[in-house]
């Protein structure tokens, strides 16, 4: 899981699973003698399936619920300006190596 995923995750922001491609509906087994060809249905008689809605996008108040841990952290940590005292506060392993990391990721 990337360290992005993680911070995320930490903030009720889970990326959607990826829902699986809906199968095709299987072919019919080839027979012996072909059915009769029958004309062409019309354009408004093939019923064409509605899309599927996507999915709400959850809203997330992510300050308040930075500033609530933050009250509740022993450390007074400015979260707004450092990126080691937001992974502090996430409970997640602030080390040099996992904010390069962080940093690839992001392009930075």
């Amino acid at each position: 899981m990337s360290i992005f995923s993680t911070i995320l995750e930490k903030l009720g922001m889970k990326k959607a699973e990826a829902a699986p491609a809906p199968s095709p509906a299987p072919l019919p087994a080839p027979t012996a003698t072909a059915p009769p060809v029958a004309a062409a249905p019309t354009p408004a008689a093939v019923a064409s399936p509605e899309p599927a809605a996507p999915a709400p996008i959850a809203m997330v108040d992510v300050v308040g619920q930075l500033e609530a841990l933050a009250k509740k952290h022993p450390e007074k940590l400015n979260w707004r300006v450092s990126i080691v005292d937001l992974m502090k506060l996430l409970g997640m392993d602030s080390s040099l190596a996992n904010r390069k990391a962080l940093a690839e990721e992001l392009h930075c």
